[in-house]
C-alpha cells in the first residue's frame, strides 16, 4: 500500500487506513503507524499474530519508530471475532507503550481496535485518562 501523503488529520483518517490493512484478516494483527511532526504517516509496521492474540514487544516497536524518525505513533489491531472490548492485555501493552514513548519523546497518540464493521479508541476511554492521572 502506498503511503503517498497520508496525513492523519482526523481519527477517521487513521481508521480508514487501518481498516484497509486489517479488517478482512482472520488473524489478530497489529499495525504501528509512524507519524512525522505534521501527522503524516511516514511508515508502518505490521506484526502478525494468532486467532485471538498478537505478541507486541515495546523494544521492537521503538526500534521501528526510531529508525523511521517518528515524532509520534498510533497502534491499531484487529479483533477478527468482531468484539470491540479491550482486554487487560490490550490495556497493559498500551500503558507500556505510553510510558516508553514518554521516555523516548515519541508519544503514543492512540490505540485502536478495528473490526470489520466498527472501531474503538482506547484513548477515548476514561481508563486512558485515569491511568495517565494516576
Amino acid at each position: 500500500m502506498s503511503l503517498g501523503n497520508s496525513k492523519v488529520a482526523t481519527q477517521n483518517d487513521v481508521i480508514d487506513f487501518c481498516k484497509k490493512l486489517l479488517s478482512s484478516i482472520p488473524l489478530e494483527n497489529v499495525i504501528i503507524l509512524a507519524l512525522d511532526n505534521a501527522n503524516r504517516i511516514i511508515g508502518y509496521d505490521c506484526v502478525e499474530g494468532a486467532t485471538n492474540q498478537c505478541a507486541l514487544y515495546p523494544a521492537n516497536v521503538f526500534r521501528f519508530l526510531l529508525s523511521a524518525a517518528a515524532s509520534s505513533f498510533i497502534v491499531a489491531h484487529n479483533h477478527p471475532g468482531g468484539t470491540l472490548n479491550a482486554s487487560e492485555a490490550d490495556w497493559s501493552i498500551t500503558e507500556r507503550l505510553k510510558e516508553a514513548g514518554k521516555l523516548l519523546d515519541v508519544p503514543l497518540l492512540d490505540h485502536l481496535i478495528i473490526t470489520e464493521d466498527d472501531h474503538f479508541s482506547l484513548r477515548s476511554s476514561r481508563k486512558w485518562n485515569a491511568e495517565r492521572n494516576a
